[in-house]
């Protein structure tokens, strides 16, 4: 029974320094002072529960948090308006549909990367094989196509 308590009481300190991670990162990217002790007293307790809620959707991920937030301060600053960890939750869908999007895209790309890598890798002569046995392959399908005999 007692170590069912503390493995609770451990959790609650992680998901507390989490969420200070996480208003603390809504500080810097808002470029509020670090050293302001009267936005900490007034606004850490309003902020700790959207910054809870934040972190149970990112799966506890406080790096998928950050992304996210400096995501939507970009927007926010692109098109001139003011956002908080409350706008973050709202916009977190959109974020992963987005990042998710973009990740397609990039193992797509690295995809035909190494598939370059791959061809630049071959010898002069294994591309000349494969070119002649794309030849023969095609001849072959054209004269099966035409009715001639194949000729071995």
């Amino acid at each position: 029974m007692n170590t069912i308590k503390q493995t609770k009481i451990q959790k609650q300190h992680e998901l507390y320094q989490k969420s200070l991670d996480v208003i603390t990162c809504f500080k810097k990217a808002k470029g509020y002072g670090m050293d302001d002790l009267k936005w900490n007293k007034y606004y850490f307790k309003l902020f700790k529960p959207m910054a809870e809620k934040l972190l149970d959707i990112a799966d506890g991920n406080f790096k998928l948090v950050k992304d996210c937030m400096y995501w939507v301060k970009g927007k926010a600053d692109r098109d001139n308006w003011d956002w908080t960890l409350n706008t973050v939750f709202k916009q977190f869908p959109d974020f992963l549909m987005i990042r998710q999007r973009e990740e397609g895209k990039r193992k797509e790309h690295q995809m035909w990367k190494q598939k370059l890598s791959e061809v630049e890798k071959r010898s002069e002569k294994e591309i000349l094989e494969r070119i002649a046995n794309q030849q023969k392959m095609s001849a072959l399908i054209k004269g099966v196509a035409s009715g001639k005999e194949i000729k071995k």
